[in-house]
């Protein structure tokens, strides 16, 4: 147990943990029905919110026919809002969602195009009206890896195209509280199905950085799941976006379109690219 709270004092910003628990078949089940809970906002905000997010975004940000496509799209809930207006796109890297937004749309009789594959990886043929990327799947990523969306995305949108994100705010950041636990489950949880232990953590760091680390032990093995969170103002969300060719057109304080104050708990941001 000393090896392993030494381990989890000297995580560096943004180490990746052993496994990429969405993947995971046991995992993912746990983290979908995480997604479609209207009793905890984990994975997915609760339905209400997802629906007036989505009116916003088809009265606001984009015109009937167009096309859209949403990086991060989870089980397809804003796919399954906006697929029957618009040309939507749905990229997302677990398996598990993806196959569970393909069968939703076939079963509403939504044409909608779900691909299942990291958007680091995406390449897009300059073809969309609008992108998405909600909440806060941006501040999840590293520095690099946030260039390197942001320049996947710029590949997908149109000259023109616009970008409509949100990320966990700097007053948020303030709220957070550093813990440290360790638990018993005697049966299946979250992260195993069998019997085990955790070993859990909040760490802040002084970059507005903060690590959610979660080491599972069972009988034969550990795992570490690191979950990383980048909480953001507006000087530094505006250079990111500055440096990979879009220009902020409008700031909000939820990706519901609720009048932006610097007291919010995330921060929300239309960009066009130049």
């Amino acid at each position: 147990m000393f090896d392993l709270l030494k381990k989890a004092e000297n995580v560096a910003r943004f180490e990746k943990g052993d496994r990429q628990f969405w993947q995971e078949p046991y995992i993912s089940e746990q983290l979908l029905t995480t997604h479609l809970s209207q009793e905890v906002e984990l994975a997915s905000r609760n339905w209400s919110f997802i629906q007036k997010s989505a009116a916003f975004i088809t009265t606001n940000l984009v015109e009937a026919g167009e096309r859209v496509i949403d990086f991060g799209c989870g089980p397809g809930l804003y796919c399954q809002l906006l697929g029957g207006e618009h040309q939507v796109t749905g990229v997302d890297f677990s398996e598990r969602s993806i196959a569970y937004a393909t069968s939703t749309a076939q079963k509403m009789g939504l044409s909608i195009n779900y691909h299942c594959l990291n958007y680091l990886e995406w390449q897009g043929d300059q073809s969309y009206d609008l992108a998405l990327m909600i909440y806060c799947d941006y501040g999840a990523l590293d520095p690099r890896e946030r260039q390197r969306v942001l320049k996947n995305i710029s590949g997908s949108l149109k000259v023109g195209g616009k970008l409509f994100l949100d990320v966990f705010s700097i007053a948020k950041y303030q709220k957070v509280v550093e813990t440290r636990d360790w638990y018993a489950v005697s049966g299946p949880g979250f992260w195993c199905q069998q019997e085990h232990s955790v070993v859990s953590q909040v760490k802040k760091y002084s970059d507005f950085a903060v690590l959610e680390q979660s080491i599972v032990l069972t009988v034969d093995k550990t795992e570490v799941y690191n979950i990383w969170y980048q909480y953001f103002d507006q000087t530094r969300l505006k250079c990111e976006l500055n440096a990979a060719g879009f220009e902020v057109i409008e700031w909000m304080a939820d990706v519901a379109g609720g009048s932006f104050q610097k007291t919010n708990q995330t921060i929300a941001l239309v960009a066009r690219k130049k």
